[in-house]
């Protein structure tokens, strides 16, 4: 997940099993509070209520997301800006999302550089298999993903461009890492991944062998 309020808020929706990734589902949207998004992983209608300093979640009726409520949701990954206080709740993205499923569902992602994240998330993409019809939109920001252009001086910069494909970029990246470090052996053997495979490459290459 990748957190903003004037941005894009964009989810990635996944099950790991067998030695692959299952990429189920994307949403993204902006301007919402949290209470929303936990609405829409739950599909159920939430509401948030903040009562002497704690937070208190009540659960609505199925939603138009109402497939999620019968998920068995095992964890949320939020990054670490879900700690940040809200100015007018007082209470993070984080707090919230524990008060409505459980702090032992509710992780933050390790605080990696952003390079090792493009590479954790580079490398999940070969074990990802996409349901391409509710992922349309986060593959379209994958591929759309890019470096900012230094006009001046004729180059890329190391840095990415901050438009609409970064926050599903973001999240994938979120989400590489968290796959990448669940399957970390115990002494760390020679990356065999060819990072430097576009991302249309790694997607054709996953197909042939599913």
């Amino acid at each position: 997940m990748d957190i903003g309020r004037r941005d894009d808020t964009a989810m990635w929706f996944f099950q790991a099993y067998g030695g692959q990734l299952y990429i189920l589902e994307y949403f993204a949207a902006s301007g919402r509070d949290p209470s929303f998004y936990m609405g829409v992983v739950a599909g159920r209608g939430c509401n948030v209520d903040i009562i002497d300093g704690h937070c208190k979640v009540s659960w609505g009726d199925t939603n138009d997301f109402a497939e999620h409520s019968l998920w068995n949701i095992a964890s949320i990954w939020m990054p670490h800006d879900a700690r940040a206080k809200k100015f007018d709740t007082l209470k993070t993205g984080e707090e919230q999302f524990a008060a409505g499923f459980g702090w032992g569902k509710v992780h933050i992602v390790s605080n990696i550089s952003i390079q090792d994240g493009i590479n954790a998330g580079r490398m999940a993409l070969n074990y990802a298999q996409f349901d391409e019809d509710k992922t349309h939109d986060g593959l379209e920001a994958l591929r759309s993903y890019h470096r900012e252009w230094d006009d001046s001086k004729k180059i890329f910069k190391q840095t990415a461009e901050h438009d609409w494909s970064s926050h599903g970029a973001d999240a994938w990246r979120y989400l590489g890492v968290v796959w990448s470090q669940d399957r970390l052996p115990a002494e760390k053997a020679p990356m065999k991944t060819n990072l430097d495979r576009s991302f249309n490459n790694l997607v054709e290459s996953n197909k042939k062998r599913s």
